[in-house]
């Protein structure tokens, strides 16, 4: 039993990942048959054939019932439609995942429950058929699907870990290189402002000579673009003064007193043509 088991699952294997003649034509066939039949479900009858060996090894009676039988006939078909309605595009050698059975059960399945009433289905029947025909209990289903819950939440907090680690990481990064560009351009002007000084007051600011004269020509190129900003506003400051200035000429204040008992003088700003003013 377990030599047929192997035989199985190595030719399973070799099916699904290669030509397919690992265990030889005899294996390649078997395989070929169960792949078409029940899809990667068919693994399941290699491990039921070597748990079979295995209690014959350990010295037990192979007693098979119709009841265990049913139950892991019931299991093998669930988990094929949840292969197949899982993993729909999947093929191997033209065969779904879930094989001809998954196929044929599960697209019925989803015509009638719909995808979230063919899991319902599907799993409900699964855990059925495990309990059915091995010596698992509810108990014992539950304590397993704990622990894939913790599983996975574990997988999940580490994942979340790293992931946040390498953001960080990187976000340090870039912030520690603008920090060194920006010392590095105050030391570059420092060192132009120390080569304009006396031999005597220069610092040592360990740069070379040709990157102080860089620093140098950078601050020259700021100071003149500073320089010639300035000019400008000054140009523009300079035109609106004289706008101002042109526009007062057009207008001068002439006294009106309304009325000679009033306490309070009043001026009226009156527009004057300058040709009229000539006559």
């Amino acid at each position: 039993m377990l030599a047929l088991g192997a035989l199985t699952l190595g030719g399973l294997f070799s099916y699904q990942f290669g030509d397919g003649v690992l265990m030889g034509p005899v294996g390649g066939l078997v395989a070929g048959s169960l792949y078409s039949a029940f899809g990667m479900a068919a693994y399941l009858v290699g491990a039921g054939v070597i748990g079979l060996g295995v209690k014959a090894l350990l010295g037990d009676e192979i007693d098979l019932r119709p009841g265990e039988a049913i139950g892991f006939i019931a299991a093998t078909v669930a988990f094929c439609v949840l292969l197949h309605v899982t993993f729909p595009e999947y093929r191997v050698h033209g065969f779904t995942v879930g094989g001809l059975t998954g196929e044929l059960l599960g697209e019925i399945s989803l015509g009638l429950f719909g995808m979230a009433g063919t899991y319902v289905v599907a799993l409900a029947v699964l855990c059925s058929g495990l309990i059915i025909s091995t010596p698992l209990s509810l108990d014992h289903l539950i304590y397993g699907a704990r622990l894939l819950a913790r599983g996975a939440a574990a997988a999940g907090v580490y994942l979340w870990t790293v992931t946040t680690g390498i953001v960080a990481a990187i976000r340090e990064g870039r912030v520690e290189e603008e920090d060194e560009q920006e010392v590095e351009a105050r030391t570059r002007r420092r060192a132009a402002r120390n080569r304009r000084r006396s031999p005597g007051d220069q610092l040592d600011l360990g740069l070379e000579d040709e990157d102080a004269e860089e620093a140098s020509d950078e601050v020259d190129e700021e100071e003149a673009e500073e320089e010639e900003e300035e000019e400008e506003d000054a140009e523009e400051e300079e035109e609106d003064e004289d706008a101002e200035l042109a526009e007062d000429e057009e207008y001068e204040y002439v006294y009106v007193d309304e009325d000679e008992a009033a306490a309070d003088e009043e001026y009226e700003y009156i527009f004057v043509d300058e040709d009229e003013e000539d006559e």
